[in-house]
């Protein structure tokens, strides 16, 4: 049977004020009407029962993750007791997993993108599980690329492996970090190039014999761990071996040098939602081009500004005036105004916060 981890460990810094530690990105309803980790539970489900799904965060998040997914789920929602990267994450849920079914596929899953239709990742969901099942696949899903984006990683298919469900499966032939602007107009125009979703399917036991094949220090981690599994010492146990994982993604410390891996074409629209640049593809624009997002039931008022992007996440007015091109978004106890085309940069902003002394406010 097929088992789903959802990581949700990051902050989703980009998204500050709104989002903080203790309030993480994956719980913000900035698009698609309800918290991105309800939306992605949602897609799972007549493929996944409740009983099959389990969510890691991190201890910061704990409790307002546990608050904001369903009763029956909340005693699977569980805390690294660090933040180590995907790698790690990916370990720990595999180990998981195979304890708690030998021979399970999983599937593992980002808190908080957005995708759609949901029928359509459900089928290509299905079709990567039987080939992880059958073939002992590591699957990841590429995105075909609509822009030459400069904010994503890249996966470069090789030739056509085999076809499962009707779907076509790609053996990988590259992994690319995030490319500058010319490198990523030259691979949309050469094709065979897909965005990094950061979704994987595999089977849990396939993935822990790739670990330790590939990435020895981390296998380290996951036997002390598995040693522990079951007895009383396990809570202690992952609080001392889980910090010494190597730090690294998953991408690189398996994806990259195995000789399982396979990309599968995805045929939904997704998007990871990076910055809040991202509203207005998913929001529609009123008079003017103004994106104005308030789940609570604010209110934005406006008289002759252009291309905003306007949230709040209480009942609160934002009036404007003659402004272009900026992102304001107002939380009870922080404010931010920039420029939109600078919202990538609300990390070194925070980064900032926190060199003087306003970790309150992260």
């Amino acid at each position: 049977m097929l088992h789903a981890v959802i990581m949700a460990g990051g902050s989703g810094v980009r998204f500050w004020p709104a989002s903080r530690k203790t309030r993480p990105k994956q719980v913000l309803s900035v698009a698609g009407g309800s918290p991105l980790i309800l939306q992605t539970l949602e897609r799972l489900e007549g493929l996944v029962p409740p009983e099959r799904i389990t969510i890691l965060t991190s201890r910061p998040q704990l409790e307002v993750i546990r608050r904001t997914v369903p009763e029956e789920i909340r005693p699977r929602v569980l805390a690294e007791p660090v933040p180590r990267d995907t790698a790690p994450c990916a370990a720990l849920a595999a180990l998981l997993v195979e304890k708690a079914e030998p021979g399970a596929v999983m599937a593992l899953l980002p808190a908080d993108h957005l995708i759609a239709p949901a029928a359509a990742f459900r089928e290509a969901l299905a079709a990567a599980a039987a080939a992880a099942r059958d073939r002992k696949a590591l699957v990841t899903f590429g995105i075909p690329p609509t822009f030459p984006a400069t904010g994503y990683g890249y996966i470069q298919r090789g030739d056509r492996a085999f076809g499962e469900k009707g779907l076509d499966f790609y053996r990988v032939r590259t992994f690319r970090e995030k490319p500058g602007a010319e490198t990523a107009a030259r691979w949309l125009e050469e094709g065979g190039w897909f965005w990094n979703s950061g979704i994987f399917v595999w089977k849990a036991a396939v993935l822990l014999e790739e670990i330790r094949r590939h990435a020895p220090d981390l296998a380290e981690v996951v036997e002390a761990l598995e040693r522990a599994w079951g007895t009383p010492a396990w809570e202690e146990a992952l609080e001392e071996h889980f910090p010494r994982a190597p730090r690294g993604p998953i991408d690189k410390v398996v994806m990259e040098k195995t000789d399982r891996g396979l990309v599968l074409p995805a045929s939904f629209a997704w998007d990871d939602l990076g910055s809040w640049r991202s509203l207005p593809s998913h929001h529609p624009a009123g008079e003017r081009g103004n994106t104005a997002v308030f789940p609570a039931g604010g209110r934005h008022v406006d008289l002759d500004s252009r291309d905003l992007v306007v949230f709040s996440q209480d009942e609160h007015l934002v009036a404007t005036l003659g402004l272009e091109g900026l992102t304001i978004v107002h939380t009870p106890d922080a404010t931010l105004v920039c420029p939109t085309e600078r919202a990538q940069e609300i990390r070194d902003l925070v980064k900032l916060l926190r060199e003087k002394g306003m970790e309150k406010y992260t």
